[in-house]
């Protein structure tokens, strides 16, 4: 039963803005510096530390775009996220279970429940395999777990509502 954290793994969120002053803003892709995610068979378990939440970069038209962000907007976000989105000292852990899998191929469909903010939804997911590794990438809408998204300049500048997840994980982790 291998289990992977950052060492081993990646996960990271993207987030888009949107509104009037859009071109104010940033995208952003942050990374998930701890988590752990255990694979076996027939059931998948993970767990994400909320605090771990860290900018990677702004991005630019999907691409990373490195110095975009001085490191006390990097900071802003961070402490925005954390604190005033995750309500990270409130929901202390983010964690997905799934006891339903089903590998066909190069795809891995997993199908279980996202515990985020407090709220248990059920969600389906898509794994499928590289030359690399495993890449499974799903869309959050976060009103879906009573998250508002962020907002600044009453509303002129905002965080569109769905955020991307991505998670990749060694070949090794499902057989």
């Amino acid at each position: 039963m291998p289990t992977f954290d950052a060492t081993t793994a990646t996960v990271w969120v993207d987030a888009f803005k949107e509104g009037v002053l859009s071109k104010v803003g940033h995208d952003v892709r942050l990374r998930v510096g701890t988590f752990s995610i255990t694979v076996d068979d027939d059931r998948i378990e993970a767990t994400f530390d909320p605090t771990s939440l860290a900018v990677e970069s702004a991005m630019k038209d999907g691409r990373p775009n490195p110095g975009a962000l001085s490191k006390r907007d990097a900071s802003t976000i961070e402490r925005y996220v954390r604190d005033d989105i995750l309500e990270a000292r409130r929901y202390r852990t983010l964690r997905f279970e799934a006891d339903e899998l089903d590998l066909d191929d190069d795809a891995l469909e997993i199908e279980g429940v996202l515990e985020l903010h407090g709220v248990r939804e059920d969600l389906a997911v898509t794994a499928v395999r590289g030359e690399d590794g495993w890449r499974a990438e799903v869309r959050l809408n976060q009103p879906t777990w009573g998250i508002k998204p962020f907002r600044a300049l009453m509303g002129a500048l905002k965080i569109r509502p769905v955020i991307h997840v991505t998670v990749e994980l060694p070949l090794s982790a499902v057989g």
